[in-house]
């Protein structure tokens, strides 16, 4: 991307070479902390968690700070070419990673054990929005790690998904315009929802982290983890079809918004579908040991 790509059909190569290589540390990174944080508490479990999130969150705001000024001073390749280089900073550490490989006879106990138990802006505003995002990422993860780690996780659910679907309304006075009648512009306004909205995003979805990590039986961390990550991604491509599916069902383009606000609705109150499933999880005491995913 620094160098030699100057088409759309290499820059889409780059693109999926470089998430290629993103994902496959990341599902080496997941089976570390999932290794770690198996057989523990919620509460320790949630404060690993809280600690990588809680660094990515902060890479995060590095990059959104830093990205738009040196590419406005230095150009598009130029940051292309420095972003390319810090991925051998990590690397670089790998050396420190003390790993004791599993005995092929306990991973096959391990495996068989677990079948049993299963808006259109400017570009520097999207930069501030996304620096805004990276910031309060940081922060949904801080509130997690401080006073929710503790919480039995239905309630966690329960109250951040209904809280959530009711504060994504607040979109329809932005397509409406009525935040302008009171006196908030545009701008403020998507700033302040996007706050908002992450932190409980973030919040909430620091449990299925969690919970994702304590379900993950000995020697097959990277694997299960990265599978539920997978269905978790899956559902988030499912839910971008339909919506895009409904979005042109209610002839919404970027020509015409009349229906915009009622897409808006519709897709806060669909958010609202798992709740008959909360019944599912424990909602017994989350420090408590659990017999399912200790490991003696």
């Amino acid at each position: 991307m620094a160098t030699i790509v100057d088409d759309k059909y290499s820059a889409a190569l780059s693109i999926i070479l470089g998430s290629l290589a993103v994902a496959f540390s990341d599902v080496v990174v997941d089976s570390m902390v999932v290794e770690r944080a198996r057989g523990e508490s919620q509460s320790t479990s949630g404060s690993l968690q809280s600690l990588c999130w809680g660094s990515s969150a902060f890479g995060a705001i590095v990059s959104a700070y830093f990205s738009g000024s040196l590419v406005d001073t230095y150009g598009v390749r130029f940051v292309f070419g420095v972003t390319a280089f810090l991925p051998l900073m990590t690397s670089a550490v790998a050396v420190l990673v003390n790993e004791k490989r599993l005995p092929t006879e306990e991973r096959s106990i391990s495996l068989s054990s677990s079948s049993t138990n299963k808006i259109g802006f400017t570009p520097e505003f999207l930069g501030r929005v996304t620096l805004v995002t990276s910031v309060a990422s940081l922060l949904g993860v801080g509130i997690y790690n401080s006073f929710l780690k503790a919480v039995p996780l239905r309630k966690i659910f329960l109250v951040t998904t209904i809280l959530g679907s009711a504060l994504g309304m607040t979109q329809v006075l932005l397509v409406t315009g009525l935040n302008r009648k009171l006196g908030i512009s545009d701008e403020w306004f998507s700033i302040g929802d996007s706050l908002i909205l992450t932190v409980l995003g973030q919040a909430s979805f620091m449990p299925v982290l969690v919970l994702a990590a304590r379900l993950c039986p000995l020697g097959v961390e990277a694997t299960l983890f990265a599978t539920l990550m997978s269905i978790s991604n899956a559902g988030s491509v499912a839910g971008g079809l339909v919506g895009a599916g409904l979005t042109q069902f209610l002839g919404v383009t970027k020509d015409n918004f009349e229906n915009l606000a009622l897409l808006i609705v519709i897709c806060n109150l669909s958010s609202l579908l798992p709740l008959p499933l909360l019944g599912l999880l424990p909602d017994g005491s989350p420090d408590a040991d659990n017999g399912q995913t200790k490991v003696d």
